[in-house]
């Protein structure tokens, strides 16, 4: 392990630690319940798929709402029921995305300034205090000096044509994915 590596583990698991607030007046909020509490890893990809379809998670959120381009509430619907056969044609690009996680948000990092921690189990979720059938599988976690807690970090690697939906700002469907995931997390912020 390089130091950097073990720095970015470290950081991680602080980020974990901290407390999720509940506003009691004035901004200011109680702590109640340790973000690790609700944090699960899993030996290999078949599990984290299990685990997943047990809950509403972030790539779902859109797609229920009839906002994602890959698929809608009735694709959610098969995939939570394994009642259609999978889509092999994904494995590719899901492949590549995932590869290029790491650079990516190394790039966002240098681009920021922002501290930028990676999970150290590639299968992970995180489940909603309270409401544990919705989840989050976050791509890296965030903290800046000038935001008060740590941050979600949602990394895409997207495609030319959908590249140029970006112009302006994040497309829907990937705005509605990073603020499911700071919902279930409790982070106030987040980054795309």
């Amino acid at each position: 392990m390089t130091e950097h590596t073990v720095k970015a583990n470290e950081f991680l698991r602080l980020t974990l630690r901290r407390f999720v607030h509940h506003p009691e007046g004035g901004g200011r909020g109680r702590m109640t319940t340790e973000l690790t509490e609700r944090f699960e890893t899993f030996a290999d990809e078949g599990d984290w798929l299990t685990a997943r379809r047990t809950g509403i998670g972030s790539t779902d959120a859109p797609a229920l709402l009839g906002l994602s381009s890959y698929k809608g509430p009735l694709g959610v619907y098969h995939d939570k029921r394994q009642t259609l056969a999978p889509d092999l044609s994904e494995r590719e690009w899901l492949f590549w995305g995932r590869a290029l996680e790491r650079p990516i948000g190394e790039r966002y990092r240098t681009e920021t300034g922002r501290r930028v921690a990676f999970p150290t189990a590639p299968y992970h979720l995180v489940r909603m205090e309270g409401h544990p059938e919705l989840v989050a599988s976050c791509d890296a976690m965030l903290a800046d000096d000038a935001r008060s807690g740590p941050g979600v970090l949602e990394i895409k690697n997207v495609g030319f044509y959908v590249g140029l939906d970006w112009e302006e700002e994040a497309p829907l469907q990937f705005q509605v994915q990073l603020q499911h995931q700071l919902m279930v997390t409790g982070c106030r912020w987040g980054g795309l």
